[in-house]
């Protein structure tokens, strides 16, 4: 739907409108350029505004994504990013879109859930993990495995997911 506190993207009416259109289970992801607690809470406020209208329709939860250009965009600010920080952030953004009445998770590679958060909050929230390999290996419980981001349909690129 969109990234950072300001930011909806280009394709998300379209592509929501399309969607409820074609019937389908529709779930939202945020991408967090967060480097502090008050900006995970100004995207989680964002997101809320940007996706509300919507609510009916959303039946899959709203994902959290904090991954290695929200690291690098951090350190562009002068952030270090510990696992502290973005297990903050990603638990404010959680928390604050969970008590608006969504349900909520992180979207996540295992190198981020073993490295960037901690086991307290990736229990707390639906977990969507990246591996792009033929056997998902994360051993902790997940609802959707992200397993290639070169699936061709009509000779467009795309990731492929897998939904449980």
């Amino acid at each position: 739907a969109g990234y950072g506190n300001t930011h909806i993207d280009s394709y998300f009416e379209t592509n929501i409108k399309n969607a409820i259109a074609n019937n389908m289970d529709i779930g939202i992801y945020w991408f967090s350029y967060a480097y502090n607690n008050d900006l995970a809470k100004k995207e989680a406020q964002v997101c809320l505004r940007t996706i509300e209208k919507y609510k009916e329709h959303i039946t899959l939860p709203v994902f959290y994504d904090f991954e290695y250009d929200s690291v690098y965009y951090a350190n562009r600010n002068g952030v270090r990013i510990t696992k502290a920080r973005a297990s903050s952030y990603a638990d404010i953004f959680c928390t604050t879109i969970q008590n608006a009445g969504w349900n909520t998770g992180i979207y996540t590679n295992i190198d981020y859930a073993n490295n960037y958060f901690s086991k307290d909050v990736l229990s707390k929230y639906y977990t969507w993990i990246a591996q792009w390999t033929s056997v998902c290996t994360y051993s902790r419980d997940y609802i959707i495995w992200q397993c290639t981001d070169a699936k061709f349909i009509g000779g467009k690129k795309f990731d492929l997911n897998r939904f449980y």
